[in-house]
């Protein structure tokens, strides 16, 4: 068996119907029926076992060449990758989105943006839910029903060390201080930029004020094809309002005549235009 997976996205393609004959017997209470103690992946299992729906399970069929093993270990540690046909996916959604929640917090954790956090930031099991994988004609292959796919990787009775190497590693964990610092960062720049974009208004609207009659002046509005800018000239100025004789529209990107235009006089805001030569 291989010994890598590529967990992060697996394509499925239905197989003919003939070829699978799995019944699926309704009614289990595997989950329920586990250890306290026991893992996620472990948990994950029998809830799998509990949800399946219909008479036909296609990725159990191609799950051996197509990398939908159920149980499994990524790079040494405990996992539980699956794609399955299940009753109703809403419901089951739920039922798995509890079960990390749970599982989280009985290893003193929280479970936040597709991980289990300890109460120091620091990685417990990573976890998500969605659709299943790509299935040809979903409802037949599913004879009916909806699917599913669920992947956790878990460090779980694993070296501490070994186990954050690879949670900050490959799997890209990211901790919550450095998450709110970016968002901080990226909001300052935001902020930055847009206090900068009205400055620069603010200097415009004061030199075509300033400037008077007569002065050349620009304004950019985005259209389907790109900006446009419209060219024209100060007719008259009341207040922080001007007059303005549009003489010219052109396209931003190739100074190409905007075809069919034709001049127009117009009263608008100083601040939404730019002195332009």
């Amino acid at each position: 068996m291989r010994k890598n997976i590529i967990y992060k996205s697996v394509i499925i393609y239905m197989v003919p119907m003939f070829i699978s004959g799995c019944i699926n017997i309704k009614g289990n209470n595997n989950l329920s029926s586990l250890p306290e103690k026991s893992t996620l992946p472990d948990k994950l299992e029998a809830l799998e076992d509990d949800t399946q729906g219909g008479w036909l399970q296609p990725y159990d069929v191609v799950g051996s060449l197509m990398g939908n093993p159920g149980k499994y270990t990524v790079e040494g540690m405990p996992a539980f990758i699956k794609w399955w046909c299940v009753n109703e996916h809403n419901e089951t959604k739920q039922k798995v989105e509890y079960l990390f929640h749970q599982h989280c917090n009985v290893l003193g954790g929280s479970f936040n943006q597709g991980w289990c956090r300890s109460e120091n930031d620091e990685p417990i099991f990573k976890a998500n839910v969605g659709r299943g994988g790509i299935v040809q004609n979903i409802k037949s292959g599913c004879s009916a029903y909806d699917d599913i796919g669920v992947i956790a990787i878990t460090g779980e009775g694993k070296n501490t060390d070994e186990w954050k190497r690879v949670a900050k590693g490959s799997l890209g964990f990211i901790s919550m201080n450095k998450i709110h610092a970016d968002a901080d960062l990226k909001y300052r720049k935001i902020k930055q930029q847009a206090n900068k974009r009205q400055v620069d208004r603010l200097n415009n609207e004061n030199q075509i004020l300033k400037g008077g009659i007569g002065n050349k002046i620009c304004k950019k509005s985005p259209s389907s094809i790109g900006n446009i800018v419209y060219i024209g000239y100060v007719d008259n100025i009341h207040g922080r309002k001007i007059k303005v004789i549009v003489s010219t529209a052109i396209y931003e990107s190739s100074n190409l005549l905007v075809g069919g235009f034709n001049s127009q006089t117009i009263w608008d805001e100083a601040i939404e235009w730019y002195p332009c030569q």
